[in-house]
C-alpha cells in the first residue's frame, strides 16, 4: 500500500511539473530558447493597442503581434 501511494505521489509530482513547463513555454517571451521567443526586459512604459487591449510596453505586445500601438499616456508612436 505505501508503494502505490508513493508511486501515485511520484505522479502526481511528474504532471505538476510537466503542466507548468508546458504552459510557460506557450507564453510568448517564455521558455523553449527557440525561433519566436521573446525576452523582454521588465519596463513600464505601456503600449495600447488595436482592440483597446494594453501591455507592458511596445515589446511585449510585439511578442503577442499586437498591431496599432501607441504610449499610453498619449505621446506619438513609441
Amino acid at each position: 500500500m505505501k508503494r502505490r501511494t508513493a508511486l501515485a505521489a511520484f505522479l502526481a509530482m511528474i504532471a505538476i511539473a510537466l503542466v507548468s513547463t508546458l504552459s510557460f513555454a506557450k507564453r510568448p517571451g517564455g521558455g523553449g530558447g527557440g525561433p519566436g521567443v521573446c525576452e523582454c526586459a521588465p519596463l513600464d512604459a505601456p503600449v495600447i493597442c488595436d482592440g483597446g487591449k494594453t501591455y507592458p510596453n511596445q515589446c511585449v505586445a510585439s511578442c503577442f503581434h499586437a498591431t496599432g500601438c501607441v504610449p499610453a499616456d498619449g505621446g506619438g508612436v513609441p
